[in-house]
């Protein structure tokens, strides 16, 4: 099956400026197939003065992924913290979509395993195109939590979002 992944937000958990100054994040999504990284999509570089435990919109686009029967989609983040200094990495989140879970098609989902940051998607069959990313009514439950490892490593992240 051949999905696209739209990224709406981004959930700030740490900014490692002094005193609660903004910091400014540098990430690049990717979703793609465990094991390939030339399955991989990445977005354009999403940049942005944030501040911890704020929420920013992203609104991008990932895909198409061609997602074999049975297969697994993954869909990650991370990206660099520019300081004065020095550039911080930073690890968002990671989702392992399995084709028993449909690979998440027609739902929102959450990271929960991000260190510095997690993010809201959804996913949508190719063929739909854009317009085939459901609709975020603010629901009570209608965001699931999305499942991946309780600690993702380096070799969860698909090269080139660094």
């Amino acid at each position: 099956m051949d999905v696209n992944v739209f990224i709406r937000e981004i959930v700030v958990h740490d900014a490692s400026e002094p005193g609660g100054d903004a910091g400014e994040y540098d990430v690049a999504f990717a979703a793609g197939i465990p094991g390939d990284s030339s399955s991989a999509r990445t977005s354009p570089r999403w940049t942005n003065r944030v501040r911890r435990a704020q929420t920013y919109e992203v609104l991008d686009w990932l895909g198409p992924v061609s997602v074999a029967d049975g297969g697994t989609l993954v869909v990650s983040a991370r990206g660099r913290e520019h300081d004065l200094l020095r550039d911080d990495a930073l690890l968002g989140g990671v989702a392992h979509l399995t084709a028993a879970q449909g690979l998440g098609v027609g739902k929102w989902w959450r990271t929960t395993n991000g260190k510095h940051f997690d993010f809201l998607f959804a996913v949508s069959r190719a063929e739909e195109g854009h317009a085939g990313r459901p609709v975020l009514s603010g629901r009570q439950g209608e965001i699931a939590d999305a499942p991946g490892p309780a600690q993702p490593a380096p070799d969860d992240y698909f090269p080139g979002t660094d």
